[in-house]
């Protein structure tokens, strides 16, 4: 069903490329035999977007973000101290690799715990890290992840999150990432990665699983490029979709509207797969997700994904 007002947008702010080339990225890593070239949108069209959601009488989350590195973009913390002059917060994820002394210490002082920074690390060993993504020190980013966990205070710094992607290049080393981290981290997510054709892998489908059904983005998460064009989901890396410009119609203007309503109600009524960039596919689909206590985390799992949260 969808919402009056999307619990989070995710903005193009960005600028530059991502340092790694992994395999299974839909934007960086060739997965569909080409590369995006990142743009950048211009802090004044980053507030002007900014002022809108400020208005909502429901806030959304905001993901500085999408396609690529949040850390490329210099104007990033900027960004955040406009957000939270507004009383918006972030939903942050990266790689890790670009954050310096002088991002740690942009992250320790501007952002607090309604903020949220994940480190996608997908690996416990460095063989495994080199496969899933190609270069760099596991030892050196998870060194970054435990600084901030150690310098943070409970008025400083944001919840830290770490997530896994699996794949058949990392799948036997997921049960000892969890045991790693879910001590440490304020959260561990495990998802299962699709393939180039948006499918669940065949080695990871479970046979007893239950019906893959409704999709996330369309109800939920806005997803907006560097130029201001609305795009189906994160996943359309080369703009494949387009449901309008906020910069013409509003963000809520295109959130309301009839086209993105219309895919809504091509969900509801089966006929989703006609649509040429949804046709099959399983990124934002799953099961039904359960939730459960276990000792000091409230744990949320589905066929294809799981989420410890550990209690503050």
């Amino acid at each position: 069903m969808k919402l009056e007002y999307p619990r989070k947008v995710a903005i193009g702010f960005q600028e530059g490329t991502c340092p790694l080339n992994c395999p299974k990225c839909f934007a960086f890593g060739g997965k569909l035999g080409r590369k995006k070239t990142a743009q950048k949108m211009t802090f004044e069209n980053a507030m002007v977007l900014i002022d809108e959601i400020s208005e909502w009488k429901i806030k959304p989350i905001i993901q500085p973000h999408i396609f690529t590195e949040p850390f490329a973009n210099k104007e990033l913390g900027d960004i955040i101290r406009y957000c939270h002059g507004k009383d918006i917060f972030m939903s942050i994820i990266t790689n890790g690799i670009l954050i310096d002394e002088k991002w740690m210490k942009c992250i320790l002082s501007e952002l607090d715990r309604r903020d949220t920074l994940s480190f996608s690390l997908d690996a416990v060993s460095q063989g495994t890290y080199e496969r899933v993504r190609g270069k760099y020190s596991l030892e050196w980013i998870e060194g970054k992840v435990e600084y901030l966990l150690s310098h943070r205070t409970d008025s400083n710094g944001p919840r830290i999150s770490v997530n896994y992607t699996v794949e058949a290049e990392n799948c036997h080393e997921v049960q000892e990432f969890i045991e790693k981290w879910k001590n440490l981290a304020d959260a561990v997510r495990v998802t299962v990665a699709i393939d180039e054709n948006k499918k669940i892998p065949d080695m990871f489908r479970k046979k007893d699983g239950g019906e893959i059904s409704g999709c996330g983005f369309l109800d939920e998460v806005m997803t907006i490029d560097t130029d201001g064009h609305v795009r189906v989901c994160q996943y359309d890396a080369f703009g494949e979709s387009d449901f309008g410009n906020v910069f013409e119609k509003g963000i809520l203007g295109i959130w309301q509207g009839d086209d993105l309503e219309h895919h809504r109600l091509m969900q509801e009524d089966g006929s989703l797969h006609k649509n040429d960039y949804c046709y099959q596919c399983e990124g934002a689909c799953g099961t039904k997700l359960i939730a459960r206590e276990m000792g000091d985390f409230l744990v949320k799992e589905a066929d294809y994904s799981i989420y410890y949260n550990r209690r503050v």
